[in-house]
């Protein structure tokens, strides 16, 4: 059971992480409460959908009392006027309404604050269920715990919410992980920008997404990453290396391609290559007859990088397919895909 007073007395019982998520969230807003303990403390499947469920549950009675309050005190309303009121007139309407208006005003405040404790402890569901199985000693920073919860009080939706607290978890595995400045990143994403991110992150290696006409990823998409600060707010190039001859990546691109090697880079030598590592162990490799040939690349924001590790899926092997293809239809490039090894 629960004892009110602070950290519960069944501390002992809970993991290393789930010990240090209770502390971080008891000094970002106080008290953690009994629902989330009872729930995290039974080490109950889907914490997460049953803290929502029974704050939801809450809500709605605790509205429907406000109601009834609001509804007792309410001053019978005025005959209706076919004329203007004046002042006097409209001064009487306000000292009448005077205790309806201030139970009003509290039953505003406490919905609010209710609201924003649900949002808050339902992330911290979210985070139990994400917690790594180990964690470091190192406490997490005071101010960035104050940001956090301050940021995360007035999350809702249910796949942002679970976006909070996979962050919180990482942090919590690993104080110093997620900058402050991600914080504010995702503090202004919509629901809408998340889920473009998490279906641009299945195509990123690097924190570089290669751009070509056609891709899964069209150009307001692109727009939308940038104006939300995920995405660098300009184009880049991939930065080249050379290729010596009688090295073994020359001798490894001869084999593959063949005269087509030659023929396709037929732009004084050396050539250059860049190798793009995505998170599936597939290799994407672009070369080119030299540094004047650009492709054009769009980055991740280094202050977004932390999400990217919490939305990234599978690698989209179709969107890879398709850079390919794209690259080897162009004069001086050659781009082809290592599987994974294994």
């Amino acid at each position: 059971m629960v004892d009110g007073n602070g950290l519960v007395k069944v501390a002992g019982a809970l993991s290393k992480p789930l010990t240090k998520l209770i502390e971080v969230v008891e000094r970002g807003i106080g008290a953690v409460g009994h629902p989330l303990m009872v729930v995290i403390n039974a080490h109950a499947a889907g914490s997460a959908s049953l803290i929502r469920e029974g704050y939801a549950h809450r809500l709605k009675r605790l509205k429907a009392k406000h109601r009834a309050e609001l509804q007792a005190a309410a001053t019978p309303p005025a005959p209706a006027l076919t004329y203007g009121l004046g002042a006097d007139a409209i001064d009487v309407v306000f000292e009448e309404a005077e205790p309806s208006e201030l139970i009003a005003t509290q039953v505003m405040e406490t919905e609010r604050q209710a609201q924003r404790r649900a949002n808050i402890i339902t992330i911290a569901a979210e985070a139990a269920e994400q917690l790594p199985p180990h964690v470091t000693d190192d406490p997490v920073d005071d101010d960035w715990t104050a940001r956090f919860f301050t940021n995360a009080q007035d999350v809702s939706h249910e796949d942002l919410q679970r976006l909070w607290g996979r962050l919180l978890a990482a942090e919590i595995g690993q104080p110093g992980r997620v900058p402050l400045r991600t914080l504010d990143i995702l503090r202004n994403i919509t629901k809408e920008e998340a889920q473009v991110f998490a279906k641009a992150a299945r195509m990123i290696a690097a924190g570089a997404f290669v751009q070509y006409p056609g891709s899964p990823l069209p150009a307001h998409e692109l727009m939308t990453l940038r104006d939300a600060e995920l995405f660098e707010a300009s184009g880049h190039h991939l930065t080249w290396h050379e290729i010596k001859e009688g090295t073994d990546e020359a001798e490894a691109a001869k084999a593959r391609f063949g005269d087509r090697f030659q023929n396709r880079l037929r732009a004084p030598q050396p050539a250059v290559q860049n190798a793009l590592a995505y998170p599936s162990g597939h290799v994407l490799f672009v070369q080119a007859a030299n540094n004047s040939f650009q492709v054009d690349v769009f980055t991740v924001r280094p202050s977004a990088r932390p999400l990217l590790e919490l939305v990234r899926g599978e690698t989209d092997l179709a969107y890879l397919r398709g850079v390919v293809k794209y690259l080897n239809s162009q004069p001086f490039f050659q781009a082809w895909v290592r599987e994974p090894s294994g």
